[in-house]
């Protein structure tokens, strides 16, 4: 995701939205950017439900799906959801299990992508800086069954494993998906992404999720 002012980032969310006392960062920036991470606090329930109240389509930034949704945080197995994309890239695979667990080696936190719960992390860029970023377990809506829009690579690493993984929940979403769920047999393993025709099923783009906008690096 790029970079987001932090006063643009206030600036779209739908609520109040106050961070916890560690300063005011100047920008917020996706997880793997930030070059040093000073803290990880626990996202107040408050503050999770307002990011995901304020995530508007790709195609229409006045439709709020989740707006007002029960929203929850809940261990399940992976099995047991059908997935909106239809491949994986070995390379993010990989680098989930080379690279994601030393993000957190100053902190003592869960290093897996399995039992993490939603946090935020303050810390700097590369350029130095002061930044926010957001961690949020895999994201499922529930439809007919659980559908997940978010998380695929973290999810099918669980399933392999046989372990279960903690998702954010969202009830009663309206807003029609942006591609045909399909079941992990369709699900294939790449080396390279696939042209986008390929990468969905009855693809709307119209109604993707965006959750890059609320700093949400997907």
């Amino acid at each position: 995701m790029e970079p987001i002012p932090f006063s643009a980032f206030k600036q779209r969310l739908r609520g109040n939205c106050e961070l916890p006392s560690i300063g005011q960062p100047s920008l917020v920036v996706g997880l793997r950017d930030l070059a040093k991470i000073e803290c990880i606090i626990a996202m107040p329930v408050p503050y999770l439900n307002t990011l995901m109240y304020s995530v508007t389509l790709v195609g229409d930034s006045t439709i709020r799906p989740y707006a007002g949704k029960k929203i929850s945080i809940r261990r399940m197995d992976p099995r047991g959801m059908r997935v909106s994309q239809t491949f994986v890239e070995r390379k993010k695979l990989l680098g989930f299990l080379e690279r994601f667990g030393n993000t957190f080696e100053n902190h003592h936190i869960t290093g897996g992508v399995a039992k993490l719960m939603p946090f935020i992390a303050y810390g700097e860029t590369k350029e130095r800086e002061t930044a926010i970023a957001h961690y949020l377990p895999p994201i499922l809506e529930l439809r007919d069954g659980r559908v997940l829009l978010d998380g695929t690579h973290r999810n099918l690493l669980a399933m392999q494993t046989g372990t279960t993984i903690e998702a954010v929940h969202i009830y009663h979403v309206e807003t029609p998906l942006p591609c045909e769920p399909v079941g992990w047999e369709e699900v294939k393993p790449v080396d390279e992404k696939p042209e986008k025709e390929y990468r969905f099923r009855s693809l709307n783009r119209h109604f993707f999720r965006n959750l890059d906008a609320i700093g949400v690096d997907g």
